[in-house]
């Protein structure tokens, strides 16, 4: 049976990046480890927003700390324009 780590072991070893990814691609990773992991259920939405925030390249990190922006939906909204 295949085991996958927890998002927080994948984003404290920064793991789990944008990288070279399109931001699509990077919230479909993300999406991917919440719905497995289960952290929604277990974590604060700050937590989980603060975690994808931090996962993004800088230029996109700076603009969601700029905007204020304070859901994951609107963050998610935000990178894919």
């Amino acid at each position: 049976m295949f085991h996958l780590p927890s998002v927080s072991s994948y984003w404290t070893s920064g793991m789990l990046t944008q990288g070279n990814k399109s931001a699509t691609d990077y919230i479909k990773k993300f999406d991917e480890y919440l719905n497995r992991c289960g952290v929604i259920e277990f974590e604060s939405p700050k937590q989980t927003l603060s975690k994808f925030k931090s996962g993004l390249k800088n230029d996109y990190y700076r603009e969601l700390i700029a905007r204020d922006i304070m859901t994951l939906k609107h963050a998610y909204q935000f990178v894919t324009i």
